[in-house]
C-alpha cells in the first residue's frame, strides 16, 4: 500500500445505539494509504466492548470527500 508523504493515525471512540443495547468502540486507525491527488484514507479495524456476552469485530475506513476523484479547480 502506498504511504501519504505526511503520516498520521486518528484515535476513534465511539458508542454504537440500538434501542438499549451498546457497544464501544476505541481504536487507533492505520498510517495514512496514498489514494492519489494529496488524498489518502485509513484503514481501521477492531472489535466493540463486550456487551450481554458478545462483541462485534468490525473493518472500517475512513473516507474523505470525493477521495477517488481529482480536486476540484
Amino acid at each position: 500500500m502506498p504511504v501519504a508523504g505526511d503520516n498520521h493515525v486518528h484515535e476513534i471512540l465511539v458508542n454504537t445505539d440500538f434501542f438499549d443495547h451498546n457497544h464501544e468502540v476505541g481504536i487507533r486507525t492505520g498510517i495514512a494509504v496514498d489514494v492519489g491527488d494529496g488524498k489518502h484514507v485509513h484503514l481501521a479495524h477492531g472489535n466493540t466492548t463486550m456487551v450481554d456476552g458478545h462483541v462485534h469485530a468490525f473493518i472500517s475506513a475512513t473516507l474523505i470527500q470525493k477521495p477517488l476523484l481529482p480536486p476540484e479547480d
